[in-house]
This record gives structure tokens, sequence and C-alpha cells, in this order.
């Protein structure tokens, strides 16, 4: 059974619930890598309950080999915050988030169990993803040599120059939505929902609006507050280095349906005009209503540039709305297909 949460509280920081605590003499202060409330007070639990019943399960306490390592990775992260960008220090959190869950002590880090991990992470992403991966572990083995945890750096392997690793097609390989069909789905979305405590609404459908009309990431999107990025009357978005993935800071001209869609979401009080909230549920819902197929975040990003290269749109100008920096990036985006062929020779079928 396990251990009670007693002497567990939840502190929260940029929007992350963290699960801190003392145990044996030391402060502890983790992410739960959770938003939303429920959610949090959940893993929070398991991460106290983890920790606490931990303790001297392999080697003593105390010992480097033992020490557990999603405390050390928590702490790690903590010191990257210092240093690095927000969205920078969350991404190593996520990915650490995968680590923990293979390895639970640092001296599972071995140059057998890195290896395997490196194999396992090809079967199912690609080579640059892996390396990634691999970087980050060199930079946490570095800090942990630092501090005096580990010898000397951790021997991650190198990936052999043909491997190519496995490129994602669950979601990438969708057939794109066209622009009738996003916005029949679009008018099947609620105007409102609400948070799974019931104690915040959040608009869905001028979200989605959004979304669509600018083809800007689900992300960036969260990021947007007002007065910085757009106030009533204003005719572009402005998009600064901060919100944006790929730091692109650039002014992107509006539709009138995404003004509309934006001056209707705007808060009495300057502060987030959409926040972070989950979308895919009303998406999926109705993308069944409306299609027959589930939609997600990624699909209205994803479907409308497509949409906009296949139309022989200018590749620079999608190149700027989709705030790719390189226009092989944008290129990426126009599948080849036999009819733009035809086209292109003035044949018919």
């Amino acid at each position: 059974m396990a251990r009670r949460s007693e002497g567990l509280h939840i502190r929260w920081r940029g929007g992350i619930a963290y699960a801190r605590f003392t145990h044996d003499g030391r402060d502890f202060s983790i992410s739960t890598r959770e938003r939303d409330p429920r959610r949090a007070t959940a893993s929070a639990a398991r991460i106290y309950d983890r920790i606490v019943g931990a303790t001297g399960r392999t080697l003593p306490v105390g010992h480097p080999s033992a020490l557990l390592l999603e405390t050390l990775t928590a702490e790690w992260i903590a010191d990257l915050e210092a240093t690095h960008d927000t969205r920078t220090a969350h991404g190593y959190d996520l990915i650490a988030t995968k680590w923990c869950d293979r390895w639970h002590t640092l001296g599972e880090l071995t140059t057998a169990s890195l290896a395997d991990y490196q194999r396992d992470r090809l079967r199912s992403v690609s080579r640059e993803t892996v390396r990634q991966n691999l970087v980050m572990l060199r930079s946490f083995s570095a800090w942990c040599v630092e501090r005096g945890m580990l010898e000397e750096v951790l021997d991650v392997p190198s990936i052999p120059k043909r491997t190519t690793g496995t490129r994602a097609r669950e979601v990438r390989d969708r057939v794109p939505l066209s622009d009738a069909q996003a916005r029949r789905m679009i008018a099947k979305l609620p105007e409102l929902g609400t948070t799974s405590t019931r104690h915040v609404q959040f608009r869905v459908r001028d979200w989605a609006l959004v979304a669509w009309e600018t083809a800007l990431r689900p992300v960036t999107i969260a990021r947007l507050r007002t007065p910085e990025h757009f106030e009533k009357g204003d005719r572009v978005l402005r998009i600064t280095a901060d919100v944006d993935k790929a730091r692109f800071a650039r002014e992107l001209p509006l539709t009138m349906s995404a003004r509309a869609a934006l001056e209707r979401s705007l808060p009495a009080m300057p502060g987030p005009i959409f926040g972070s909230h989950d979308y895919r549920e009303h998406l999926e819902a109705a993308g069944r209503k409306a299609l027959g197929r589930t939609v997600s975040p990624y699909d209205l990003r994803h479907s409308r540039i497509t949409l906009w290269v296949r139309e022989g749109k200018d590749l620079l100008g999608v190149q700027f709305l989709a705030g790719h920096k390189d226009l092989s990036t944008t290129a990426k985006y126009a599948h080849a297909r036999a009819d733009a062929a035809r086209r292109v020779l003035g044949v018919r079928r």
C-alpha cells in the first residue's frame, strides 16, 4: 500500500505544479509536468510516494549511484532555468520525464543501458530526435560530474551515420483538411469550454478560428497577450521572439475573421488572450460530427500551410506566415502530387 503523502505541498511556477516536501533531511521540489490541478495533485502524491518509498532500495543512501534520477533531473532543470529560456528548459523537462520512466537511479545509466535506449528510440522517432536526446544526456552527465555525482561524463554512444530512425507518420501523413472541411468542423465547436475543475471557462471556437486563419503553432497562440501582441483595432498580430518556437519575431497580417475572433477573446484586463488549455477533446468531437474523423490542434496548422502551398501561394509569404526561418522547412509541405505535375506540363488526365 502506498505511503500517505504527509508533508507534501504543491507550489505553482510558470503554470506548472511542483511537488514540494522534505525527506531524509533533504528538500525536494519536483515538477509534476501538469497544469491541471486535479492531475497535478495525483502526480505529486505519486512522486512523493515513489521517493519516500525508494530510500535504500538498492545501494546505501548517499552513494552517488543510488541517487534518484527523478530528483537529479529536477535539480538540473532548475539550474537550466537560470541560464536558458523557459521553452528550452520545459523541452528538456519533457525529455527527462522519459528518462525517469526508463531508469530509476543514476547508477542505472550505463554504457549498455544507453545503447539499448538509443536503439529503442530509433525504432519510434527520427535520427535527429534521438541525436538531440543523446546531447541532452551528455549535458546532464556533465552537470553530474561538476557536482561530484559522477567521476566522468557518461559514455553516450554516437548514432551510426547511415541510421535514419523512424519517421512519425500517424499525424503528419493524414489527409490535410480543405478550407471547407475546416470551417465545417469549426462551426461544430462549442463557443466556450471549461477546465476539468469547472472553475475556468475558455474560448474554443475563436481559438480554432485564429489557429486556422494564422496557421500559428498552438503553443504560440497560448502565449499571446494583450496589449503586447494584440489589442482592439489592431490589423496585425505582433509575434515576439519569446512566444515563437523559432524565435522569429514578426508582424502577421490578419484576416477579418481572425481579427474578430481575437477581439471577442480579449480579456478585460491585460494578460493572456487564450491561455493554455486542452482543446483536443473538443476538436476530436467536432471532427467526428462534421467530417467523420478526428482532428488535432496540429492538423489545423499542418493543413493550412499545406493548402496555401497547394494553391500556389507565394512560398516566401507562406514561409513568413508559418514562422519558418528556413525555406526548406516550408517546402516540405509541398508534397509531390500527380495533378500538380499535369498542371506543370499542361496536360489532362
